[in-house]
C-alpha cells in the first residue's frame, strides 16, 4: 500500500513522539524503547520480548539497526494510508498503534533519571529542540548512516579511526541490587556499569576504532568471537 504525504502538523507530532520514545537520544529506537512505548499506550501491560521483536519483525524491521526518524515517519505514514482506504489490516499493528496514540506517545515518561540525564545530553549534542522539518530531512538524509556498533550516527566521509567508541569484549548481565537496573561487566577491559541496557550500551566504551555499517558489524561479531 502506498505511504500517504503527512501534513506538516503530522510530521511534527511524528518528531515529538519519536524524540519522547528514544530514551537515550541517540537517534534510533532500539527493542527496549519500543518495549517501553508499548507498555506505556498498553497501561503499564509491558509485552514480552518475544512479542516485541514480532511486532517490530511485522512492521519490517529486525531491530538489528533499529528504526531511525525516517522509519518512524514511515509507520505512521503507512498507518495512516490504511485508515483512508479503510483497510485497518494493510499496516502493521505497530504502525497502527503509533498512528493512533501519537498524542499519548508524547507524555511518555522517562524510565529513569540515568535515561533522562543520556537522553539531554544527546539531544544538546546532535539534535535541536525546535527542530523544523527541513531540518528534520537533512538529519535523515541518505548520506547520514546509523552504526550498528555504538549505535551514533555518522557521516561516511568523516568516519575517522578514532570515531567509534566501543567496547570490544563481551558484555556480562549481573544481578543488580538497584532497582530498575542491570549491572553490566565487560570482559575486555573488566569495567563495570550499572544502568538499563539500552543505556549502558551509549554510555562509552574502553577502545576506539570506525564507525561500522550493518554488513561491517556482522563482520566484526565474527572476528571478535561474538557468535
Amino acid at each position: 500500500m502506498p505511504i500517504v504525504q503527512l501534513s506538516d502538523e503530522d510530521r511534527h507530532a511524528c518528531e515529538i513522539a519519536f524524540k519522547r520514545i528514544d530514551q537515550n537520544g541517540d537517534g534510533v529506537l532500539d527493542k527496549d524503547e519500543v518495549k517501553h512505548c508499548l507498555a506505556h499506550l498498553s497501561h503499564g501491560a509491558e509485552p514480552s520480548d518475544e512479542e516485541v521483536s514480532q511486532m517490530c519483525k511485522d512492521a519490517g524491521h529486525d531491530m538489528v539497526q533499529g528504526i531511525d526518524m525516517k522509519d518512524f515517519v514511515d509507520l505512521v505514514a503507512s498507518a495512516a494510508a490504511a485508515a483512508k482506504s479503510g483497510d485497518q489490516g494493510a499496516a502493521s499493528k505497530l504502525a497502527s498503534m503509533l498512528h493512533t496514540n501519537l498524542d499519548k506517545v508524547q507524555s511518555l515518561e522517562f524510565v529513569n533519571a540515568a535515561a533522562r540525564e543520556l537522553w539531554e545530553r544527546n539531544h544538546l549534542h546532535h539534535k535541536k529542540a525546535d527542530m523544523d522539518y527541513a531540518s528534520l530531512s537533512k538529519f535523515t538524509a541518505d548520506d547520514e548512516v546509523h552504526c550498528a556498533r555504538c549505535h551514533k550516527r555518522y557521516h561516511p566521509k568523516d568516519n575517522a579511526d578514532t570515531s567509534c567508541t566501543f567496547h570490544p569484549g563481551k558484555r556480562i548481565q549481573e544481578d543488580s541490587h538497584t532497582m530498575n537496573a542491570d549491572t553490566i561487566r565487560f570482559t575486555c577491559c573488566k569495567g563495570v556499569e550499572v544502568g538499563m541496557q539500552h543505556t549502558v550500551a551509549e554510555s562509552g566504551g574502553c577502545q576506539k576504532g570506525k564507525h561500522l555499517n550493518n554488513d561491517e558489524f556482522h563482520v566484526w561479531l565474527k572476528e571478535n568471537g561474538h557468535r
